[in-house]
């Protein structure tokens, strides 16, 4: 995927300098060796997985499964925002704004944060874990500290394959990642 990335990168470029010839005062042996570039094919790539997801009966199943309201937070979060499970980490509780009805995402990646709207369903399963720990209401001071602290992304994969087993859903092709597909 990489390697096809970056080949489609460099035909843009030469179909580029193929219509800017005149600009650029390319000769006829340069033209040619831009059009061979041009016609370079990509790899073909097999597609050898597939990304599976829940339907809503069982994603509902498994969100009435969790017993643990930080559990039940987190896969909400995955299961119904959408979000990657590094993005889960990353969470802070300033980056909740339940009046607003937003979230604050730091994507894959990114030193940025884009705002997400926050559904109900999940502004719910985030209050029960927030009172749970006594975080809740949500005061001005504190608000850069982790959401979840110490979580990691493998904790998180933990998290969802346990209970996915537990409630017999757990299958190839479903993992923690797989569940903002259901989203």
């Amino acid at each position: 995927f990489t390697i096809n990335l970056y080949l489609s990168a460099v035909k843009q470029l030469a179909r580029w300098s193929i219509r800017a010839r005149d600009r650029l005062g390319l000769e006829t042996g340069q033209l040619n060796a831009l059009r061979d570039v041009a016609d370079v094919r990509g790899l073909v790539i097999p597609r050898t997985f597939y990304k599976d997801s829940l339907d809503a009966g069982e994603r509902d199943q498994l969100l009435a499964a969790i017993d643990h309201p930080r559990d039940r937070a987190i896969v909400a979060l995955l299961v119904l925002e959408g979000l990657r499970t590094v993005e889960v980490t990353r969470l802070r509780r300033g980056d909740l704004h339940f009046s607003r009805r937003l979230l604050s995402v730091r994507g894959k990646g990114k030193d940025t944060k884009e705002d997400i709207k926050l559904f109900d369903a999940c502004a719910d399963y985030l209050r029960g874990y927030l009172e749970s720990v006594g975080n809740w209401p949500l005061m001005l001071t504190g608000r850069g500290e982790k959401l979840f602290p110490d979580l990691t992304t493998y904790q998180i994969r933990y998290i969802v394959d346990k209970y996915l087993r537990r409630i017999g859903l757990k299958r190839a092709g479903l993992s923690a990642h797989s569940l903002r597909h259901t989203t």
